[in-house]
């Protein structure tokens, strides 16, 4: 894919809260293995070390198990292909991902050398019964841009859809894009992936360290950022969000 030397040349100067996840699932000294057991669905994982409300892994599946989730789990599909049978079947093909709600019992079937990026939420879940695909042909509607106060430019038009949310609301996935915009610097307090599915966007912290992401690229921002963004075209992306209830 295109930028991806560039995105981890760029993302290494700050590794604290911006994590290339393509990168990280493509080595595999990377993270560190998981300490679960049982099912390869939980012990082919390597997780990216960090301390926070969410658990950021990539998995490795070939054939096929039974799992019940005792979380809510996000699973974005790197290479291959996964099918998730419950209630009903939900089919996860590459570049596409899907919420597995907590408490979900299923069988899954992996094509050989299925990667696939994790984001686990460590809260209560629970939103739903059946696997939640992220609707890339859904129909989005009009959002707020960001607060006047921070932006840099003139205020873009954004556009979201919301396909999953706990019922507490801190755990989340769905679509948004926007026309360009840049603004400050702000903190992040929440966790974010991102699959961009059009664009590009540059985050930039302080002191001047710089992370460039384009289309088709995977990547994590934790808590604890502190950078500006900029955006020269028009950006879409897939989300999955955890921010604290107020």
């Amino acid at each position: 894919m295109s930028g991806v030397s560039e995105a981890v040349r760029d993302a290494a100067a700050m590794p604290a809260f911006v994590h290339d996840l393509r990168a990280f699932a493509a080595d595999a000294s990377a993270g560190e293995p998981t300490r679960e057991t049982g099912d390869a669905w939980f012990a082919s994982r390597r997780v990216l070390p960090f301390d926070g409300p969410v658990a950021v892994s990539v998995m490795t599946l070939d054939g096929r198990g039974q799992v019940t989730l005792g979380f809510d789990e996000f699973v974005f599909v790197i290479d291959g292909g996964l099918t998730i049978a419950a209630a009903a079947t939900q089919e996860i093909a590459a570049n596409t991902g899907a919420m597995l709600p907590q408490g979900l019992t299923f069988d899954w079937t992996a094509q050989a050398g299925t990667r696939a990026a994790v984001v686990r939420y460590l809260g209560p879940g629970g939103g739903a019964d059946h696997a939640v695909p992220v609707d890339l042909d859904a129909t989005l509607t009009r959002s707020n841009p960001p607060a006047a106060d921070v932006l840099t430019s003139d205020v873009p038009s954004c556009r979201n859809h919301t396909d999953y949310v706990t019922p507490n609301g801190e755990f989340m996935c769905g679509v948004w894009d926007s026309t360009p915009y840049s603004r400050r610097a702000i903190d992040y307090r929440h966790a974010e992936l991102m699959h961009l599915l059009a664009g590009s966007v540059t985050f930039e912290d302080d002191h001047g360290n710089k992370a460039t992401f384009r289309k088709d690229d995977l990547f994590i921002m934790l808590p604890g950022a502190r950078c500006s963004w900029l955006s020269t075209e028009d950006c879409a992306k897939v989300w999955v969000i955890y921010r604290a209830a107020a």
